[in-house]
């Protein structure tokens, strides 16, 4: 019969097992600096936010005055609340602008969706996906989005934007009074707006140089010009955007860019709009196209000058006035049904 002895003694050449439980991912993440997440009650300074300092979080700016606001990264929210004669320049949002009981400021902004109530005498340069609503304001005055900094254009990726779907123009009134009171389209195609020359935003490369835009200037159908020949270009294949861009380069100061439209177009669609263009419609079913509404005096005659060297089965452009004026109103029609607010 076997037994079991104990010497009573404790061994010492073992280190003490550590207390361990498991770690859950709330406390793995590290918390935010709330502070760095609003900016609050500040008078005539210049406040920023670079990239990285937010990365996708809910930011607010309130009770500001006479202030330069510049916030160079991406956020799920944003809201601005009771600002007066203030300039904010806002990176992309992935989803709602709120923009409430402001008055005198000029915003910079790209969105989701952008909303403004109970606001005065403000100046929107806006990047819109959907469209835009104004309530219970009045004098406010829109432009295109125009601006550039060296991450911009990786943060409309991350916010779901892309920087040919804009509707910046198609403004939905809920308290429409008539008259031009309301609402109006700025006369400045830029923002007057000089970036910061000292501190750590002047290394982001901040500009609000027309040409070098991250978003095309586009004038809106509501601003096309009447009397002119328009045409409709299409781009597709992988490299649509880098030749998109450098078309309209090519064409700036030439013809009217009235506005664009990246998209992927279902079977039926493409066919009711492209037509007999077979090997266009062969590239349109491998992947989103971008489509350019373009106008000015022989405005199909300079695109056509200005595509050469381009690969002809990758791009389409309007043939005649007919054929320019059906595919300019299909296109038309096609963003007017797909805008949601």
């Amino acid at each position: 019969m076997g037994c079991c002895v104990s010497s009573g003694e404790e061994r010492t050449d073992r280190e003490p097992l550590a207390e361990t439980r498991p770690r859950y991912s709330w406390e793995k993440k590290e918390r935010p600096d709330r502070s760095q997440l609003i900016i609050s009650g500040q008078v005539g300074v210049v406040v920023c936010r670079l990239p990285g300092q937010l990365s996708g979080r809910q930011f607010h700016i309130q009770d500001c005055r006479q202030c330069e606001i510049f916030v160079l990264d991406t956020t799920s929210s944003l809201t601005i609340h009771g600002c007066t004669d203030c300039t904010l320049v806002l990176g992309p949002c992935g989803g709602s602008v709120f923009v409430r009981q402001c008055e005198g400021c000029t915003v910079v902004v790209a969105c989701q969706q952008f909303r403004a109530r109970d606001c005065r005498k403000c100046t929107v340069y806006l990047h819109c996906k959907s469209q835009p609503v104004i309530e219970s304001s009045h004098r406010l005055r829109f432009s295109c989005f125009q601006a550039y900094y060296d991450k911009l254009r990786d943060q409309f990726s991350s916010a779901d934007l892309h920087p040919f779907n804009n509707q910046w123009s198609h403004i939905h009134n809920f308290t429409n009074q008539g008259g031009e009171s309301d609402w109006s389209f700025a006369q400045e195609t830029t923002p007057p707006i000089t970036p910061p020359s000292e501190g750590d935003i002047s290394g982001c490369g901040l500009t609000f140089q027309r040409g070098r835009s991250t978003v095309p200037y586009s004038v809106g159908p509501l601003a096309r010009p009447t009397e002119s020949e328009g045409c409709v270009v299409v781009m597709t294949g992988e490299e649509r955007e880098s030749r998109a861009r450098e078309l309209l380069t090519k064409l700036q100061d030439q013809v009217v860019l009235v506005q664009t439209c990246h998209s992927h177009f279902k079977g039926n669609e493409a066919q009711a709009f492209f037509g007999d263009h077979k090997s266009l419609l062969a590239q349109i079913k491998t992947g989103p196209c971008i489509m350019m509404e373009l106008s000015g005096e022989n405005v199909q005659q300079i695109c056509h000058s200005s595509l050469e060297g381009v690969p002809e089965d990758v791009y389409h452009l309007s043939s005649g006035r007919e054929e320019g004026e059906r595919e300019r109103e299909t296109l038309a029609n096609y963003l007017m049904s797909s805008l949601t607010m």
